[in-house]
């Protein structure tokens, strides 16, 4: 619901200590519950009109909350005409090699696809 009346451009980064969403990740005693902004929200959502903060935040590496992401790009040689399938087979001496560079192949891709990024790029 949020992302669909909202937009990206609206959402601001609030700080830990002025999140009252991180106190029931804290294990607050009630009294400290009481006493905290849990029930009626940071003092800057009071405000008519809120300054907007620009903050950068600091990037671990193997932090476990952030995201990698990999991107492949691959281009394609327009000058060869499109190949077929089955002339590429045509060019193993026997059934077996074909078979044997098919599974190489498919072992290749398995892998390629159970790889995990270990680094922030």
């Amino acid at each position: 619901m949020i992302r669909q009346t909202t937009k990206p451009s609206q959402w601001f980064y609030v700080q830990s200590k002025d999140n009252p969403a991180d106190h029931a990740s804290r294990g607050l005693s009630a009294t400290e519950l009481q006493d905290s902004t849990w029930f009626k929200g940071p003092a800057f959502l009071w405000q008519r009109h809120l300054e907007p903060e620009t903050v950068k935040p600091k990037l671990q590496l193997r932090d476990p909350e952030v995201k990698s992401a990999r991107c492949l790009h691959t281009e394609m040689d327009q000058s060869r005409e499109h190949t077929n399938v089955l002339a590429l087979f045509e060019q193993f001496s026997s059934w077996s090699k074909a078979v044997t560079v098919v599974a190489r192949l498919q072992r290749l891709a398995n892998g390629v696809k159970g790889l995990q990024a270990t680094t922030v790029e």
